[in-house]
């Protein structure tokens, strides 16, 4: 039933993918059940099928249902209906289905003729009774509904009379679902099913609309036949104007004389389905033209047949700007219980009973303004104020035309006043548009003028004078008038404000943001998956990539989150809050939906403003009674007046609310325009957003504004992504921990088992010793030991306040310390730590610091080691000044060894306190016998302490810690790298990867490597990098290498000589290319075939004589794998290399004894004629006798790749091919054994045409348009229509007109089209004859 209809269909089919989080069960499975109904129908009729859905796939999918948890008992009679209660209702309200309407029980007042609602109720089927009569809906209907016998009195007129009460529906939604009872007893009868209904008798007199709204026509109904666990359904469904019968599988035609009329047979129906129009449009376009003065429409409208659907539809989706229909209250409550404060945003819109006057306008938004409102904690009621912050622009007013007395109306009324409370002056409303609603789905429009009464003209989209009917006879001609008042008043003008100049005397001065940014942030972008949190609010990476694209705009998602940002690291205790750029958007659009926090409640309001694809700031200070407005672009057309007076009226309802005054804005407030006075405007078309950010963190930073260059715009993009970067933490994920449960559990004691298991069961905890480097989103942290942020910040500012004098600016070295340490988050993150912050500061030196690439915490422990071993050697009174690192280590190398044991044995021990007996033991292993104790200790890393035991008698016994834990795992992994096995594994996986941008430190310890002693080391390291990328990397690893090629005895040369060939295909470095042509001299063959393949893959635009006469020589090498070589380098190379020389020796290679040379030789030798821009180098090399002699040898050699090739080179060498030694050799490989061979002679033919066109060729042609391979019949067509006139003979018209009969079709076909191409030549009475043969032919 719900498949025959096409709307619900169509929606089902539209509708996005379901994501399965987001939804029940029951809604997923379901969803996907109809998505596979309707794609498996839309299949079979495709396929022409006529059976769409068999019984097992109906059996699986029943299986699915039960899964989701729907109790479907098939052998009720009634399940049907039951399903469709628990599923398919749901399912409808997921897609937005229209089927439900609204149930009204209302009264009429006999005295004051008030229409009363007393309840309402939302229904999802319409339930018709049976009756003693055989009726149709509609007839059971008007009398199911109507007036009934509840008596209530009118609250209105407060008279003890009681008056009577009806029911009726307030909508008739686009589907209709109907329930019947198929069960009849003795005395009464099912009712009669018809095409169509009307249900204009039971609508609501409240609701205008058009007479195809309340016409439903029948789409499908549903029979029951038999009882419990033998009853059997049936679905009969229209398709177009047919119906068909749906019994099970079988699906049949049907007459409708069977189903209606008297003829029909009284079905059991238990279910139908019923639709009305949905394509037809009176009151949307109605109100659209009402609103906007007839002015075109620009957005998609939903279709409306009813007035009040479409207010609801308007008033709901805010179609159009400054609030045509709402009256807007906004209400506070300071809950005397909670004392929690609660704003709330009401809004109310409703079609009017006109009258004489408005007084019942009024009485009812005065009731509507004093109600009360829960508070949003305890939902407690009350009202402690409230203030009108809006009226609608427009009041709509109905009335019956069948009411004269009202249609006097149209004249009488011209202006309505209202008066919302006594606190306010009235507002005036003008009749602006009369609408005459006609029962045929139209409208007439009349407006009065002074002459009388205008219509609207459809035609010509002008307003007409009205003769022919008075206003009295058009009101008669429908059933409702509607009267549509108009206003431009206003609750709220705000008062001018004096506009002044900012004061920035007293501001510090604004830094620009630090080279260093753009690396900060490449390094944290890839720390992070697709979606970064930061807070409640969600970005993706895409977003961050955005805003560094210098011209792209950016999104609402980064200004509100940086802004975000911005309030919460305000300075001097600054309370700011951050508006979300859609609130403000709806402030100002006169959409206000809510207020969520109290403005008063801050020092600062920032304020984005989004118009027209521009961003601009509003900033309220409340401490300095200042607005301060920062527009980038001031020249942009936006309406930043009106934007201004809104925020002010936002902010003055607040007010109001809580000290039930006004502002005074006239003499307390003023405004201010930065971007004016000091020029802070923008230079390009994308930055708005970016003057935004940086203007908003200068304000609340008290910090100057200073206009941003444009050469820094892509500086100061950085450094929001960085502060974005910085605060975002990763989308969360439960597998995270550092410590597993099994772990927990395994040592956990006894006396907490029941705590840890509570704690387990309730959510997922991380264990970590650096909490702060963890930003997932827990309320409570336990750290073990460390610094804050706070802190860390703290000790660095003591640390060189208290530095002695040989240390210049020590403040300024304490901020570019911290923020340098910030900068770079691993390294922010381990300074937490006090002994490691403690020695950065030690060691901290801005200028050698600030030119390190990439900071990481290798790096940061290298450093550190390093400045050690220099305060080492100071102690000993060695000199390191003018050494280098490598030396400093080398000085050290005992102690560094020692150190670099010892660790490994204590973590393999698992001890991080450890006796002098592990000591001795590493000394031992690092053959270390001078070194004593002392000089481990003057290194700092390395401490003890005196282990005092209980027993006194026992002597104290020294034990050993590393200053951190950390130390130890860094020496460790020293250790480990010593190790050749795994050395070699990490040189293997870094070699079967592609890095760009290596660090220096990774590109300098594989050239390092290159000296190890291990073979294997050495070639895996080559390889490495030879797969480094980047120009930066290029030249260190090219002289590397290059030291290394020198030793053509080097085991690993050829490894050398790869990675070479790698970086040759990046690379233009001219040093390279030099160094490899001279090594095409060299005395190993596989070191100068390698050369060749790395001159082949170098840079097109490099391509220099020496490297022309390099490969030109290796031509003639004396091993054939160079020579080989330097044919694929030729080759590769293209025309760039095409000299005489070149050519030449190519073709001296077609000579050569080794088939692989003359192969390549051949495919060179193709690619440069293909390629070469100058014919005379081609011509010299091909015309010669040597080059004639070395094709025709080549046509009959053994290989057939040789011949192949051949038949290639004569292709492209057009010269040689006129040769008649070069024909006569072309022409034998047409009849080569090798099929591989005659295709490629065939093509070669193809492309030569007319140059080798001679009679024995044209003859060998004609005879092998027979041939059995298509291709080449396809080929010789295409030689023989070059060839044109001239292969036109008499011998080849006359083998032609013998094919014409041929009894392949396609051999017939082909010697047609020859002999068209030929032209006038083959006019022959030969030919015509044939022709005409052919015209009788059966094909």
């Amino acid at each position: 039933m719900l498949l025959a209809s096409g709307h619900i269909v169509e929606t089902i089919r539209k509708f996005h993918i379901i994501d399965k989080d987001l939804v029940p069960d029951k809604i997923f499975i379901l969803s996907n059940i109809l998505k596979t109904f309707i794609s498996t129908s839309i299949s079979s009729h495709t396929n022409g099928r006529k059976e769409i859905i068999d019984k097992n796939f109906i059996k699986d999918h029943f299986g699915y249902l039960r899964w989701a948890g729907f109790n479907i008992e098939t052998y009720k009679k009634y399940c049907v209906f039951e399903f469709f209660q628990a599923a398919i209702i749901p399912m409808l309200l997921f897609y937005n289905i229209d089927f439900q309407y609204v149930l009204e029980k209302s009264m009429q007042c006999s005295s004051c003729q008030e229409i009363t609602s007393l309840t309402r109720e939302t229904w999802s089927f319409l339930l018709v009774s049976q009756t003693a009569n055989e009726e149709t809906f509609d007839n059971i209907t008007a009398n199911l509904f109507g007036p009934v016998l509840d008596m209530q009195i009118c609250d209105k007129c407060l008279k003890n009379d009681l008056h009577p009460t009806s029911i009726s529906i307030l909508n008739c939604p686009k589907h209709l679902f109907v329930h019947l009872d198929p069960h009849v007893t003795n005395d009464t009868k099912r009712p009669k099913l018809t095409t169509h209904v009307d249900f204009g008798k039971i609508l609501s007199n409240n609701v205008i609309y058009t007479r195809s709204y309340s016409r439903y026509t029948l789409q499908s109904f549903i029979v029951i036949d038999g009882k419990d666990n033998t009853a059997h359904n049936m679905t009969y469904a229209r398709s177009k104007q047919d119906w068909y019968c749906l019994n099970d599988t079988n699906i049949t035609l049907v007459k409708s004389s069977s189903i209606f009329g008297d003829q029909a047979k009284h079905q059991p129906v238990m279910m139908a389905h019923l639709t009305r129009p949905s394509d037809i449009d009176v009151f949307s376009i109605a109100l659209w033209n009402v609103f906007t003065n007839f002015s075109p429409i620009n957005i998609s409208l939903t279709p409306n047949l009813s007035l009040n659907d479409a207010v609801n539809y308007f008033a709901k989706y805010n179609l159009i700007e400054n609030n045509p229909l709402s009256l807007v209250v906004v209400k506070f409550l300071n809950c005397s219980i909670c004392k929690k404060e609660t704003f709330t945003v009401v809004r109310m819109h409703e079609i009017w009973q006109m009258k004489k006057d408005a007084s019942h306008v009024t009485h009812k938004i005065q009731f509507f303004m004093h109600e009360e409102i829960n508070c949003s904690s305890c939902k407690t009621a009350g009202l402690t104020n409230f203030v009108l912050y809006d009226i609608p622009r427009f009041l709509i007013f109905k009335t019956e035309s069948i009411n004269t007395d009202c249609i006097t109306l149209i004249d009488d009324i011209n202006q309505l006043r209202i008066r919302p409370l006594d606190t306010n002056l009235p507002f005036d409303y003008h009749l602006q548009t009369v609408l005459i609603v006609l029962e045929e789905d139209d409208i007439v429009y009349l407006r009065k003028t002074t002459n009388g009464y205008t219509s609207f003209n459809k035609t010509t989209g002008q307003f007409v004078q009205l003769r022919d009917l008075s206003t009295y006879q058009t009101g008669l001609a429908s059933r409702w008038i509607i009267f549509i008042y108009q206003t431009d008043e206003n609750v709220f003008y705000p008062a001018l404000m004096d506009k002044i100049t900012l004061d920035q005397s007293t501001l510090a001065e604004n830094m620009e943001p630090d080279e260093w940014t753009i690396n900060t942030v490449h390094d944290l972008l890839p720390t992070f998956t697709d979606t970064l949190k930061i807070g409640s609010v969600q970005l993706k990476k895409d977003d961050i990539k955005t805003l560094l694209d210098n011209d792209a705009d950016i999104n609402d998602l980064i200004i509100n989150v940086h802004l975000l940002i911005i309030a919460s690291t305000a300075p001097f205790h600054k309370r700011v809050l951050a508006v979300e750029s859609h609130t403000i958007s709806d402030i100002i659009e006169n959409k206000l939906k809510n207020i969520r926090t109290s403005w008063l409640d801050y020092d600062i309001i920032l304020c984005p403003i989004n118009q027209k694809h521009h961003w601009y700031l509003m900033i309220i200070d409340l401490e300095q009674h200042l607005f301060i407005q920062f527009d980038s672009l001031p020249a942009h057309d936006i309406p930043r007046r009106q934007n201004l007076e809104r925020l002010i009226h936002i902010l003055n309802t607040q007010y109001y609310l809580k000290y039930d005054t006004n502002i005074d804005f006239r003499t307390a407030w003023a405004l201010s325009d930065p971007s004016e006075d000091f020029d802070l405007c923008q230079n390009d078309v994308h930055s708005c957003g970016v003057h935004l950010l940086i203007q908003a963190k200068a304000y609340t930073n008290r910090e100057r504004h200073k206009p941003i260059p444009q050469d820094k715009i892509n500086l100061y993009r950085h450094q929001i992504a960085e502060d974005i970067l910085q605060k975002a933490e990763p989308k969360s994920d439960d597998s995270i921990s550092d410590v597993s449960q099994q772990q927990v559990k395994k040592n956990l004691p006894t006396h907490l088992d029941g705590l840890i298991k509570q704690i387990l069961s309730t959510r997922c905890h991380i264990l970590t010793s650096l909490p702060h480097a963890i930003t997932l989103p827990y309320d409570v942290k336990m750290e073990i030991t460390g610094f804050t942020n706070g802190n860390a910040a703290k000790y660095v500012e003591q640390f060189f306040d208290q530095a002695d004098n040989t240390l210049k600016d020590t403040s300024s070295q304490g901020r570019k310390l911290v923020k340098f340490l910030k900068y770079h988050p691993y390294i922010w993150s381990i300074a937490h730590i006090p002994v490691i912050l403690d020695l950065i500061c030690s060691l901290w030196d801005d200028a050698q610091w600030s030119t390190i690439e990439t900071i990481t915490v290798t790096t940061l422990y290298d450093q550190i080691i390093e400045q050690l071993c220099r305060r080492y050697l100071t102690k000993r009174n060695i000199n390191h000044q003018n050494m280098t690192k490598t030396i400093v280590y080398t000085q050290c190398r005992n102690v560094l060894a020692i150190l670099e044991s010892l660790a490994f044995n204590a973590m393999e021990t698992a001890v991080i306190i450890f006796q002098p007996t592990l000591l001795e033991k590493a000394i031992n292993e690092a053959a270390c016998l001078s070194t004593d104790h002392s000089q481990l200790l003057n290194m700092s890393i390395l401490r003890h302490y005196d282990h005092k035991p209980t027993d006194p008698r026992i002597e104290p016994e020294k034990q050993y810690y590393f200053v951190h834990l950390s130390f130890q795992e860094h020496f460790t992994a020293r250790y480990l790298s010593q190790d050749p096995d795994i050395k070699r594994q990490t040189c293997s996986i870094l070699s079967e990867l592609t890095i760009s941008n290596p660090q220096k430190t990774l590109i300098s310890t594989l050239i390092t490597t290159l000296e190890d002693d291990n073979t294997n080391i050495r070639q895996s390291a080559c390889e490495a990098l030879g797969n480094l990328a980047g120009k930066p990397t290029i030249d260190e690893v090219i002289d590397a290498l290059g030291s290394t090629l020198k030793d053509w005895r080097n085991p690993v040369v050829d490894a050398v000589v790869k990675a070479l060939v790698k970086i040759c295909e990046r690379s233009e470095n001219t040093e390279l290319i030099d160094a490899l042509v001279h090594e095409v001299h060299h005395e190993n063959s596989t070191i100068r075939s390698h050369v060749c393949v790395a001159l082949g893959n170098i840079s097109q635009e490099v391509v220099a004589s020496e490297v022309i006469d390099a490969l030109a020589n290796s031509l003639q090498d004396e091993v054939w794998t160079v020579r080989s070589s330097a044919c694929e380098a030729i080759s590769s190379l293209g025309k760039n290399v095409a000299s005489y020389e070149v050519m030449n020796g190519l073709l001296n290679a077609f000579f050569d004894e080794h088939p692989v040379v003359r192969w390549r030789a051949s495919n060179a030798f193709q690619d440069l004629s293909e390629q070469a821009t100058t014919n005379e180098v081609i011509f010299r090399t091909s015309t010669s006798k040597e080059t004639i002699d070395s094709i025709v040898n080549d046509l009959v050699d053994q290989n057939e790749w040789i011949r192949a090739n051949a038949c290639n080179t004569i292709a492209d060498m057009e010269e040689a091919s006129a040769i008649n030694e070069v024909i006569d050799g072309l022409m034998n490989a047409l009849g080569d054994t090798s099929e591989y061979v005659r295709v490629t002679a065939f093509k070669a033919v193809c492309k030569l045409g007319l140059k080798v066109a001679t009679t024995e060729m044209i003859s060998r042609l004609v005879n092998a348009l027979t041939d059995s391979d298509e291709y080449i019949r396809e080929c010789t067509y295409e030689a023989l229509s070059k060839m044109g006139d001239k292969a036109a003979t008499s011998e080849a018209i006359g083998g032609l007109v013998i094919l014409f009969g041929d009894e392949v079709i396609d051999v017939s076909w082909l010697a047609c089209k020859v002999i068209r191409n030929f032209g006038e030549k083959a006019r022959t009475n030969e030919v015509i004859e044939a022709l005409v043969d052919l015209l009788e032919h059966e094909n």
